[in-house]
């Protein structure tokens, strides 16, 4: 048994998105569209739902109790709330914590309350503090609106649900970090809600972000200088920085395709074959044979309210 109740595994539920944003690891041209939307997608092949409900008994049989739903864009998937109720049907607690970029979200307001149920902690994204500077970074128009609605909802329906605010830090944002903070601050004041954690990422470099990195790549001794100035600036905001030299082999991924991967030199290495195929044997000894890895997963997700599954 991996007995760690504090290691996190992130579910790529699905190699879709309707962004593409170009410093993310995603795939850059629409290959589909959904309801007149751009549909982007880096992954062909996505396990079904059952496939994925297999999965999910395999790391709950070895101890895991803490999963990251993300993709993509794991609101995409039609059978989410399926898949999510799987995990919280166990008879041990499990603690869900969903990324997403609330475009769906914010409109969809049966599936939003829908997963107030099943979430414990919902991962949003704020580039810059306007659409303007969201969309410099690479995100779609409504970016900006679709998270500033998600957090006004979240307040007024489910104030007390846990929500996390990341960041990317990049050559393109570094000027105007200090204004998101002063918009998340107002937000608060509007309509206070449940901010456990405003994380920001310094720009790494992985698959289709990659490619792009001579647009975005700040120096580690910038980002983190910054992150101390934010710090010390919001302090009644709880703000943690993650450099770039701490997120890789931070990770154990589970992709869409069903391999259990780690982020290494820029890519998500593959270090099994598809779940649905192991053994719990045999996931449990290729998991412990990486010790560092589960080390710097328990450091990085060391936020996230553990009281859930305790």
């Amino acid at each position: 048994m991996v007995g760690n109740r504090n290691l996190t595994v992130d579910l790529m539920l699905t190699g879709k998105c309707n962004e593409a944003c170009p410093f993310c690891y995603g795939a850059r041209k629409p290959n589909a569209s959904e309801n007149g939307v751009p549909i982007y997608q880096n992954h062909r092949l996505e396990m079904s739902t059952e496939q994925w409900k297999t999965i999910i008994d395999s790391l709950y049989t070895i101890g895991v109790r803490s999963f990251n739903i993300g993709g993509g864009e794991p609101t995409l998937r039609r059978d989410l709330v399926e898949i999510l109720k799987h995990i919280k049907s166990k008879e041990e607690p499990a603690l869900v914590y969903i990324s997403t970029n609330a475009l769906i979200l914010s409109l969809d307001t049966e599936l939003r309350q829908t997963l107030y149920g099943l979430v414990d902690v919902f991962g949003l994204s704020f580039d810059g503090a306007n659409t303007e500077s969201n969309v410099q970074m690479g995100r779609v128009e409504r970016h900006y609106e679709a998270n500033r609605e998600l957090i006004r909802q979240i307040s007024i329906e489910m104030p007390e649900k846990a929500v996390k605010i990341g960041t990317v830090v990049s050559s393109v944002n570094e000027n105007g970090i200090a204004d998101i903070g002063a918009e998340i601050q107002k937000w608060w004041a509007e309509t206070p809600f449940n901010l456990v954690i405003w994380r920001l990422f310094q720009f790494s470099p992985v698959e289709e972000g990659y490619d792009n990195r001579h647009i975005y790549e700040i120096g580690e001794a910038t980002f983190n200088n910054i992150a101390a100035q934010i710090g010390s600036r919001f302090t009644d905001i709880n703000v943690v920085g993650r450099p770039h030299s701490v997120a890789e082999n931070a990770y154990f991924l589970v992709l869409p395709t069903g391999e259990l991967a780690l982020v290494q030199d820029g890519k998500h290495q593959s270090i099994t074959e598809p779940l649905i195929s192991l053994t719990s044997e045999s996931l449990i000894n290729i998991i412990e044979q990486h010790t560092d890895t589960i080390s710097r997963v328990e450091e990085n997700r060391r936020w996230l309210p553990t009281e859930v599954i305790l």
